[in-house]
């Protein structure tokens, strides 16, 4: 039983280390293409002023982080660890395909 419970242990750390490598991948994956994306999908964007509009799609993550650390931690407090974490990462995995997806810049 000893012997299960550390499996299950180091199981549990793998994972929570895959989703942190994840996070950051999500975080430094559109630093390469982000003034590729902008001259694609916002109107009137030529090579001098993409890097001005990649700059805001870079840090949106960040003021997404930013602005989004205490509710989500209101909520671990209320509902438990488990569960936020498992819903995070769900939505944060749908707002990267809806991100990817995206065929404009427009709102």
């Amino acid at each position: 039983d000893d012997r299960h419970n550390r499996r299950r242990h180091l199981l549990s750390i793998a994972a929570l280390c895959l989703c942190a490598f994840t996070h950051a991948y999500l975080l430094i994956s559109v630093f390469p293409y982000s003034g590729f994306l902008a001259m694609t999908l916002a109107p009137n964007v030529d090579t001098d002023t993409a890097g001005y509009y990649a700059g805001w799609i870079s840090s949106s993550f960040m003021f997404g982080r930013a602005f989004g650390s205490y509710p989500w931690g209101r909520a671990a407090d209320s509902y438990g660890r488990k569960a936020v974490l498992r819903t995070s990462l769900c939505l944060s995995g749908l707002a990267t395909v809806w991100f990817g997806m995206s065929r404009s810049l427009k709102c």
